[in-house]
C-alpha cells in the first residue's frame, strides 16, 4: 500500500526532467557559446530560415551545445530529426 511519501515521490519522478533537459535553450536567443557556428555567415542561419536543411552531424566534445543545436533546428524547420549518440551508435548504423 502506497503511504503519502509514495504517492508524493511518484509525482515528482513521473513530471520532472533532467536538469539539462529542463536548462536547454529552445531558440537561437537563448542558444550562447557558440556564436561562430550560427552568426559568423549567413549560411546555416539561411538554410534553416529557409527550411533547406541538409544531412547534418555534430561533432564535438561533451557540453558544447550539438544536441540544444538539433533541437532549435528540429522546432524551427519541418526537417526529419533522427538523434544518434556516439556511445550508443556504431559506424555501421550511421
Amino acid at each position: 500500500m502506497d503511504d503519502l511519501f509514495t504517492a508524493a515521490s511518484a509525482d515528482v519522478h513521473k513530471n520532472s526532467k533532467p536538469l539539462s533537459e529542463r536548462a536547454r535553450p529552445d531558440s537561437f536567443d537563448h542558444f550562447i557559446g557558440q556564436a561562430g557556428v550560427i552568426n559568423d555567415g549567413p549560411q546555416l542561419k539561411d538554410l534553416i530560415t529557409a527550411d533547406h536543411i541538409p544531412s547534418l552531424i555534430f561533432w564535438g566534445p561533451p557540453g558544447t551545445g550539438k544536441t540544444s543545436l538539433a533541437i532549435i533546428i528540429s522546432k524551427l524547420t519541418k526537417a526529419e530529426f533522427i538523434s544518434r549518440s556516439a556511445i550508443d551508435t556504431g559506424a555501421k548504423d550511421l
